[in-house]
Parts: C-alpha cells; structure tokens; sequence
C-alpha cells in the first residue's frame, strides 16, 4: 500500500482542519507527537498498526508537520524521524556519533 498520496503539500491543508474543530485536531495531533516522540533510537512503527484507514490522511499529514518541526528544532546529527519512501513506516534514524581522533602512544611523550 502507498501512502504517499496523502503527504502535507500545504500547511493550509492542516489550518482547514483545524478551523473545523479545533479541540478534536489538537487531541489527535498531541496523540500523533506522543507515539511519534515514543519511538526510540533505530525503532519504527507502521502507519497502519496504529490509525485506521479513515485516518491516514489527517495521520500522515500531522506525522509530516510534527516531522518538519523537529528537524528544525534538532541538530541534524541528532536521531531525527523520517518516513519511508512509501509512506507506510515512520523511523527514527540512528544518532550520528562524531568519532575521536586516535591518539598514537608515541604522542603521548
């Protein structure tokens, strides 16, 4: 299944749903950041394991936002989210970790 049809184009597509009932939009997207923010270091879940399909819609384009907005309040070595290429699974990559320079013994006099 490829989900990728119902990826954010415009954050207008969010603000109009939004405007329509504000406090369903809000408990849906804070129930979306919670399982999205729950996965951990190298984890995924799939789309389809956690909404039903009346939902991927409103899901995917919530998990779009949430996804943008951390990748602009992280470091881009940090472990970010990110969906596959068919929008089915949502991961978070691994951290990048800066190596040490090795230090020769002989240095070290």
């Amino acid at each position: 299944m490829n989900l990728s049809s119902f990826k954010l184009t415009n954050i207008n597509e969010l603000i109009s749903v939004y405007k329509e009932n504000p406090e369903r939009f809000n408990r849906f997207y804070n129930a979306v950041y919670l399982l999205l923010d729950s996965i951990p270091e190298c984890g995924s879940i799939r789309v389809m394991d956690h909404c039903e399909a009346s939902s991927y819609d409103l899901f995917i384009k919530c998990a779009c936002w949430i996804i943008q907005e951390e990748t602009e309040q992280k470091e881009l070595t940090d472990a970010l989210l990110e969906f596959s290429d068919d929008y089915t699974i949502i991961r978070r990559c691994a951290k990048f970790v800066k190596s040490k320079p090795w230090v020769h013994f002989y240095s070290r006099r």
